[in-house]
């Protein structure tokens, strides 16, 4: 998470002349309103996506055997897509007390203390 890696943007209205690139920041400009509005969305890149995973008209979850689940998803009315880690603690949660698939990871609150 260093250099470019970390994060690069520009601004349209710098970039109003067709003729210039703009200048291009550093994430470290505005590092503190992206962590204030994070939401937990990540964008990615899938080289062969499973196109019926793109295309399913109910949410996906893909287990690679970490702690999180991680939701194919939208980011906005942009269409933007990412995907959306999702605790399998509260995965299991919701599916045993929400009644939409829609609603599973939707609501957030602190779940009970499970007994050890």
């Amino acid at each position: 998470m260093q250099g470019a890696a970390r994060g690069l943007f520009f601004r349209k209205s710098e970039r109003a002349d067709p003729r210039t690139n703009g200048w291009i920041h550093g994430i470290g400009e505005i590092e503190d309103a992206v962590n204030q509005s994070y939401r937990g969305h990540h964008q990615y890149h899938w080289v062969r996506p499973r196109q019926i995973w793109l295309d399913a008209t109910c949410p996906v979850y893909i287990d690679f055997g970490e702690e999180d689940l991680l939701k194919l998803d939208i980011y906005d009315d942009s269409g933007l897509r990412c995907i959306y880690r999702v605790a399998k603690r509260k995965f299991l949660h919701d599916v045993q007390t929400e009644k939409q698939a829609e609603d599973i990871a939707s609501r957030f609150y602190i779940l009970p203390e499970t007994p050890h």
